[in-house]
């Protein structure tokens, strides 16, 4: 697969491990995007990190981020 250079930050306040980050995460990898998964939840981070790479996904889980804080 050729790299196309669109780098894009989806920013998502309810995180990526459940819900409608989930889905938009599993939408993007399904979709060939390179993927960095955040979320307050480190265990079901690490777990939706985990499945999403098994579907063959380039995903990477780096970020514990509480943004109704900031």
């Amino acid at each position: 697969m050729e790299e196309a250079g669109i780098r894009l930050f989806l920013p998502n306040p309810h995180g990526a491990a459940s819900g409608i980050g989930k889905a938009v995460a599993e939408m993007l990898v399904y979709g060939g995007a390179r993927v960095m998964l955040t979320d307050v939840n480190v265990d079901a981070g690490e777990s939706v990190t985990e499945q999403l790479g098994e579907l063959g996904g380039d995903v990477v889980w780096r970020l514990v981020v509480d943004l109704p804080r900031l």
